[in-house]
């Protein structure tokens, strides 16, 4: 398949915002603003009935969770959240989300946490398609009992996008 039909069905699928999962709550992404340098601001909604709960991002179940893609001129830079930082403290902690209601969450790629194509000198430009991408595993490779944690914790799993262009 040639470099452009990748692109072209990235974009189409990117288009969409959904969030495919085999939790029972339903998790809704969308990208509020894309401001200068590289810097995203989110809305996500629990859009379910019954209160909803994401992994916090300071231990190792709620970090490198998140990857952003900006597609420009037919190519797709990729950048991750960094899966190598230390932590001071490591325990699973997860916020909660109450139903029909949303949080703010910001992705900076300038912050030194990310990873791709020289992360901190990321800019967006206009003509760009950003597509954020929410992934988060059903089980960890932890060690068992840590994963029966997670397991049972009710923690949202799945994979939840967004997408929008730079006027």
């Amino acid at each position: 398949m040639a470099k452009s039909s990748y692109c072209s069905l990235l974009l189409c699928l990117s288009t969409m915002q959904f969030a495919l999962m085999a939790s029972s709550e339903t998790l809704g992404i969308t990208i509020v603003k894309a401001s200068q340098p590289a810097r995203i601001e989110l809305s996500i909604s629990n859009l379910s009935t019954k209160p909803l709960r994401m992994w916090e991002e300071w231990n190792s179940w709620g970090a490198a969770h998140w990857r952003v893609l900006v597609v420009r001129a037919g190519r797709v830079e990729v950048f991750y959240q960094n899966p190598d930082r230390g932590f001071t403290l490591n325990q699973p902690t997860f916020i909660e989300i109450k139903p029909k209601t949303h949080i703010k969450h910001i992705l900076d790629l300038g912050d030194g946490d990310w990873r791709g194509p020289d992360p901190k000198a990321a800019r967006f430009r206009p003509g760009d398609t950003i597509i954020v991408i929410y992934d988060v595993p059903k089980s960890y490779e932890i060690g068992d009992e840590m994963s029966r944690y997670a397991s049972k914790a009710g923690v949202w799993f799945g994979v939840a996008t967004a997408s929008t262009m730079i006027p």
